[in-house]
């Protein structure tokens, strides 16, 4: 697969303070990568970069093609209709804006939706529009920081679902940073351990191997060995 994120010798600093250090990272079109680590370690100063939201202060960061940013906050607008808050900054006649919107809706089992207020939406019903807000773009990068992180247990477990069934529909590379070391073995291709602002640790997770929560058959063995990287 071709690589969608090249990243050589990147390093940023905050009042005079590392934030990340000669961070060398490549990330290929379908892949999925988790960045996990105590918080203040650059996990999402190091996403920022990539989308172009803060400039490395040395080395290159190359993307190609589309990316899409979501947050833990939808971010929703709040007098604008969802429909309209999927297509917002889109360039084109409302009638198509809203063929977009729709059939973004129901890539995320929401085709009821469009007409109605955000606060009408429950906290699960916003991320997945925040989904196909991201998916109305087509991108070929989908970055993502904390996104199910308030979300409470049973419907982050539906929004993880629901993001793996559209990766593989749709075959975009994801970079998310989480908190959450289940989440990540559950999703990821790769995880990456992030501490004092360089990659400490990479885990390569075997998806040939799954149960039927697609969760890898060494999960517990993994699970422990990232537990003890984020506490060394």
């Amino acid at each position: 697969m071709a690589p969608v994120v090249n990243m050589d010798s990147a390093s940023k600093m905050f009042d005079g303070r590392p934030v990340l250090r000669n961070v060398t990272l490549t990330i290929r079109q379908g892949e999925f990568v988790s960045l996990i680590g105590r918080s203040g370690c650059g996990k999402s100063t190091l996403l920022r970069m990539i989308a172009g939201l803060v400039p490395p202060d040395s080395g290159r960061i190359d993307v190609s093609g589309e990316y899409a940013f979501g947050f833990q906050d939808a971010r929703l607008v709040p007098w604008l209709k969802v429909w309209d808050n999927i297509t917002l900054g889109i360039d084109t006649r409302r009638k198509f804006r809203k063929e977009a919107a729709l059939l973004a809706l129901r890539h995320v089992q929401l085709p009821d939706m469009a007409d109605v207020l955000p606060h009408t939406l429950s906290g699960g019903q916003m991320q997945r529009v925040s989904l196909a807000r991201a998916l109305v773009h087509q991108p070929n990068l989908l970055l993502l920081d904390e996104p199910f992180g308030a979300l409470d247990a049973l419907t982050r477990w539906d929004m993880q679902d629901l993001l793996l069934r559209l990766r593989n529909e749709h075959g975009f590379a994801t970079i998310m940073v989480t908190h959450d070391i289940g989440e990540a073995l559950r999703l990821s291709d790769r995880v990456l351990v992030l501490r004092n602002g360089t990659i400490r640790e990479e885990l390569r997770i075997d998806r040939t191997e799954v149960d039927t929560d697609n969760r890898p058959s060494d999960f517990a063995a993994l699970e422990r060995r990232l537990h003890d990287a984020l506490h060394e």
